[in-house]
């Protein structure tokens, strides 16, 4: 008899710990618009606690799924939690997919124009004036390739600018490698005359 009675008070005690610990991971914060910023080294208890208030259960449950499936090893960065449960928002800061952010560089664009359009992203500017590129050419206007480029945020800009960079050089050497018509241009002075062009022309 006492055998079967700590075993029913065992089962008991495991469904009163279950239901809660249950609903906790099923439940879906008021965050729908929500965006946190998780830093490196920051814990599971201090990302949750942006947005979540831990009282000691909640605390003690994050503890226990954290043991048996490392939590502890979250991604650092930016997320989207919005609409998602308590165990989604997990499994999304352990397989690190963070927030990807768009950088649009038109034609025409100058120093200036780029300037001001790193500094109002969410890149680290650590190229300030398009200094970072290493050029051969005369000048800094024009030199990168028009697109729509991906980035996370605190991502160097430098980075993306290079590769902007890198991207119109080999354009070039392509166009003046295939061209159809003799020409003494070089890639510098087909940059010049394309600029004037779309100046003047009002157009691409």
């Amino acid at each position: 008899h006492l055998i079967r009675s700590l075993i029913i008070c065992s089962l008991l005690i495991s469904l009163s710990i279950y239901a809660p610990y249950k609903a906790f991971f099923d439940h879906v914060p008021q965050n729908k618009n929500l965006v946190i910023n998780i830093e490196r080294g920051d814990t599971i208890y201090e990302v949750f606690s942006l947005f979540l208030p831990l009282n000691f259960a909640n605390k003690l449950f994050l503890k226990i799924y954290s043991l048996r499936n490392d939590i502890d090893l979250i991604q650092y960065g930016e997320y989207q939690i919005g609409d998602k449960s308590i165990l989604d928002i997990i499994n999304l800061i352990k397989s690190g997919e963070t927030i990807t952010h768009k950088l649009k560089i038109n034609e025409g664009l100058n120093i200036y124009d780029i300037e001001n359009l790193i500094n109002n992203s969410y890149l680290i500017n650590d190229c300030s004036f398009l200094k970072c590129i290493k050029t051969n050419l005369s000048f800094r206007e024009g030199i990168l390739y028009p697109d729509t480029y991906f980035y996370k945020k605190g991502m160097n800009a430098s980075e993306i600018l290079n590769e902007s960079y890198t991207r119109l050089v080999k354009y070039l050497n392509n166009k003046l490698k295939n061209k159809s018509t003799d020409t003494s241009l070089n890639k510098e002075e087909v940059l010049i005359l394309a600029s004037i062009i779309e100046k003047e022309a009002g157009n691409d």
